[in-house]
């Protein structure tokens, strides 16, 4: 530990010096103390080590939660290695061009991944391949796991990358998201100051730790001390149930989740009288309806993996159809075109500064040099301040169009394209619609060669051969003509007149 640095590490061995015995994780029937995680961590660090990985080599991960993932996560931070945790939801295809882009040295993948992992084997070579569990058709992640553990420090800069989520893929290819140490730790300490240390000491834990929120929730509770309950996939009904057993405090959400948590708890006649806060996303309605059910407070929020966590927040009760407002942490504001910024009331780009945003995209200088212009970072998202400096969100830019459907990122342009490349399809424009499971739901309306007939099924079927499943229109139009009278695709044009039908 350095005299003013405080990174993913240092905490892990503070949380092992001052809570030796007390639970930090609880994965099934695995339960392991935070001095046990240090030494875990100690010994895959050793395993890595012994691999031959310098400090910024890149391993991929791609398994559900679990108690690989966490050791994962530490003994990258104690060696300054980079985490590439892959997306299980999305398809070898995708994959294969985050790997190309980030070029990572070994794979570690779960028991239940060897068909994808197979597929992505023939496309990437690395230096080795490590599998979790039983019946491993490569080296065992075991192997790695050294009985002499290491517990050197290697140090780097703060700035250093510690972990890169890959994002949607706005122009065909997924960006990979950068974030290091101190924005996860500025992260994490952020989200402790806000809900609290009471709330946060006891983590139900179902959102991937792949994902932003799954991330920096996990370190939310690591760094308050308090325990945290992992799932490997989401269900309802154990999820009622560990809240239960557990006295767990809190999770993160997005639709459709919590609504099957409250149905659950209903039927299993729950009060979930330990639960304190839920965040995330959600409308008013499910979020009424916990807050009536339960003793539970929502705390709203807007946020992306290029800001760490959420950068504004805030009880959903005193910031009712709104973000909420900005953390002391981090300086929202609105913003123009020319770089202007706006007064309160007016609409503008959502820009952020501060210690939770991102240290750029791997390997997208251009793309970095955009989204950073005028000192800022440009979310791509459109908002405004209210009176109370509040902020309400107003969706996506135009160019930067994004579906936000069942707590995943899609971008119309990466299944438009999947769609033109059937061959019955000339051309297709896609975008999100109110949906009351997912939030949003996707909508394409396509126009067919001429005499061609297609189903909703097998559209549906061959955009998931090419991308992920969650990534397939849920609705279909067919028309003969999109282009207007300029013979030029009005998206907007389009959208309003499909929107409904």
């Amino acid at each position: 530990m350095g005299l003013r640095t405080h990174n993913v590490y240092d905490q892990i061995v503070e949380n092992a010096r001052l809570f030796p015995q007390k639970q930090a994780f609880v994965i099934g029937e695995l339960r392991r103390s935070f001095s046990e995680y240090l030494t875990e961590v100690n010994q895959l660090a050793a395993g890595f080590r012994k691999q031959g990985l310098q400090t910024q080599d890149r391993l991929t991960i791609l398994m559900d939660n679990s108690w690989e993932f966490l050791l994962c996560y530490g003994a990258c931070a104690q060696l300054g290695l980079v985490m590439v945790p892959l997306n299980v939801r999305t398809s070898t295809d995708e994959m294969g061009l985050v790997l190309k882009n980030t070029e990572p040295k070994i794979f570690i993948f779960g028991e239940n991944y060897q068909e994808e992992a197979q597929t992505l084997k023939k496309s990437y070579n690395w230096e080795a391949c490590y599998q979790t569990g039983k019946n491993s058709v490569d080296l065992s992640f075991s192997d790695l796991v050294l009985e002499e553990g290491y517990t050197q420090v290697v140090t780097g800069k703060s700035t250093d990358a510690y972990v890169i989520i890959p994002t949607a893929a706005t122009d065909g290819f997924p960006k990979g998201a950068v974030l290091s140490q101190e924005n996860v730790m500025a992260a994490s300490s952020m989200q402790l100051l806000e809900y609290g240390r009471e709330a946060v000491s006891a983590q139900l834990a179902f959102l991937p730790l792949f994902h932003i929120l799954g991330l920096s929730a996990i370190m939310t509770t690591f760094v308050s001390g308090g325990i945290n309950v992992l799932m490997p996939r989401f269900d309802a009904a154990k999820a009622v149930t560990l809240i239960d057993q557990e006295k767990l405090t809190y999770f993160g959400s997005f639709p459709p989740l919590l609504g099957g948590i409250l149905d659950q708890a209903k039927e299993q006649g729950s009060q979930l009288t330990s639960l304190k806060l839920v965040f995330g996303i959600e409308g008013p309605p499910m979020i009424e309806r916990l807050q009536t059910e339960t003793q539970a407070e929502f705390w709203v929020g807007f946020g992306q993996a290029e800001t760490s966590a959420f950068v504004t927040t805030g009880r959903f009760s005193q910031y009712p159809d709104t973000a909420g407002v900005a953390n002391p942490f981090n300086a929202v504001a609105l913003m123009d075109e020319e770089g202007n910024l706006v007064p309160n009331g007016e609409a503008g780009e959502i820009v952020v500064r501060g210690p939770l945003v991102f240290q750029g995209y791997w390997k997208r200088e251009e793309a970095n040099a955009h989204v950073f212009r005028f000192g800022w970072h440009h979310t791509g998202d459109k908002g405004k301040l209210n009176d109370q400096g509040a902020l309400v969100y107003l969706g996506r830019l135009p160019e930067k169009e994004l579906i936000k459907t069942g707590g995943e990122n899609v971008y119309p342009k990466e299944v438009e394209e999947a769609l033109t490349k059937h061959a019955k399809i000339n051309a297709a424009v896609v975008f999100g619609v109110p949906d009351e499971q997912w939030g949003e739901a996707i909508k394409a309306v396509i126009e067919l060669v001429p005499e061609s007939q297609l189903t909703l099924k097998e559209v549906r079927d061959f955009v998931g051969q090419h991308i992920a499943g969650f990534k397939r229109p849920k609705h279909v139009v067919f028309v003969e003509n999109l282009a207007g009278k300029q013979n030029k695709v009005d998206r907007e044009a389009v959208k309003k007149r499909f929107a409904e039908q």
